[in-house]
C-alpha cells in the first residue's frame, strides 16, 4: 500500500497545473509506474512518422487523381482519325486536308486518304486526275501513290493525269521526286516548269516521245482493167484487240510492297500463310482491289475470301489441286 500511496502522492501533485502538456504528463505519469517496478519500458509515442506517412499518401492520390484526369481529357480531345474516299463523275471536286494542303481532283477519278494522316508522312492515292497544292512540311514529307508511280514533296504545286498508258507529271513550282512505287531507286527529281512521262517503269520527257517522221515513198499507180463480171470486194471491218495495259512483277513485290503497304486496313493474310513470293505475276496495278485479287487468283498465285468488313479480303495461299 505505501507504493500505491506515493504513486497517488505524485498525481495530487499535478494538479497545481493550469495550463499542462498532456504528453510530458503521461509520460511522467508512465515513468513513475516503471520506476516502482510495476511496468517495463514503454517507448514515448512519436506522431511524426505517422504524420509524414498520411502526407505521402495524400500527395500521391493527388498526382494520381491529376494524371488521370490528364489522360481522359487527352483522350475525349484527340482528333478522330477516319478514312476518306472521294469520287467524282463528272464534276470535280476540292479537297482540303488537314494540314492545310489542297486537291482539285478531276472528271471521273478517285482519291483516298486518312484525314490526319500520322505523324511521319502524309499519304494519298490517287487515280485519275488531280492538282496539288502541298503545304511546305520538312519533318513530313507529302507522298502520293498514283497507279506504279510515287510521288515525293515537301511543299510544291503539281499536277498527275492519264493519256492512254503514259502517266503524266507535271510540276508548277517547287521540286518533287517521282519514283516507281515497287522499285524506289528508279526516280527522276522535276523542278519547276518540268514535266514527265512515265510508261513501263520508264520515265521520259515529252521530245523523248515524238519520234521521226515516217519515210514517204513514191506510189506509182499501175491501172489495172478488171473485167466486169467481177465483183466488187466487200469491206472487212478490222477490228484491233484491246492493248494490255498490265505490267510484271513479283508476287511478293505486289504483297509487301502494294497491298499490305497501301490497303493495310483492308488486307488480312492468314497465320502462317506462305506464298510464293519469286512467282512472277501479270496484273495492272492501277485497277481496283478486288480486280487485283481476281487476276492473281486466276494466275493461282492466291486464293481470297470476303472478310467481315465492307471491302475487307483474308488472303490465303493457293490450294494444292
Amino acid at each position: 500500500m505505501n507504493k500505491i500511496d506515493k504513486i497517488l502522492k505524485e498525481s495530487r501533485n499535478l494538479e497545481n497545473y493550469q495550463s499542462l502538456d498532456v504528453n510530458a504528463e503521461w509520460d511522467n505519469f508512465l515513468s513513475v509506474l516503471q520506476s516502482e517496478g510495476y511496468l517495463e519500458k514503454i517507448p514515448t509515442k512519436d506522431t511524426s512518422f505517422v504524420t509524414s506517412k498520411a502526407f505521402t499518401y495524400s500527395l500521391v492520390a493527388l498526382l494520381a487523381l491529376l494524371f488521370i484526369g490528364g489522360a481522359i481529357y487527352i483522350y475525349l480531345h484527340k482528333p478522330i482519325n477516319t478514312f476518306e474516299k472521294h469520287e467524282t463523275t463528272s464534276e470535280r471536286e476540292n479537297i482540303a486536308f488537314a494540314d492545310g494542303s489542297t486537291l482539285i481532283l478531276g472528271n471521273n477519278s478517285k482519291a483516298e486518304y486518312f484525314s490526319n494522316f500520322d505523324n511521319n508522312e502524309r499519304k494519298v492515292s490517287l487515280s485519275g486526275q488531280g492538282v496539288f497544292d502541298v503545304k511546305k512540311e520538312v519533318a513530313r514529307p507529302f507522298k502520293v501513290y498514283y497507279g506504279d508511280v510515287l510521288v515525293t514533296v515537301l511543299g510544291t504545286e503539281f499536277a498527275l493525269s492519264k493519256v492512254g498508258t503514259l502517266t503524266v507529271i507535271e510540276n508548277k513550282s517547287g521540286s518533287v521526286k517521282v519514283s516507281e512505287v515497287l522499285h524506289p531507286e528508279n526516280s527522276v527529281v522535276l523542278t519547276e516548269g518540268d514535266t514527265y512521262l512515265y510508261e513501263m517503269g520508264k520515265f521520259m520527257t515529252p521530245s523523248d516521245t515524238i519520234t521521226a517522221p515516217p519515210v514517204v515513198e513514191e506510189k506509182v499507180e499501175i491501172i489495172v482493167e478488171k473485167p466486169k463480171t467481177q465483183p466488187k470486194p466487200k469491206a472487212v471491218a478490222v477490228v484491233e484487240p484491246p492493248k494490255d495495259t498490265r505490267s510484271t512483277y513479283y508476287l511478293g513485290d505486289v504483297l509487301n510492297d502494294q497491298l499490305l503497304k497501301y490497303y493495310k486496313k483492308k488486307i488480312k493474310i492468314e497465320h502462317k500463310s506462305k506464298f510464293e513470293k519469286k512467282a512472277k505475276v501479270k496484273l495492272d496495278i492501277n485497277a481496283p482491289l478486288e480486280t487485283i485479287l481476281q487476276e492473281l487468283q486466276s494466275q493461282g498465285k492466291i486464293d481470297f475470301t470476303k472478310g467481315d468488313c465492307e471491302g475487307c479480303f483474308i488472303l490465303t495461299p493457293p490450294q494444292q489441286k
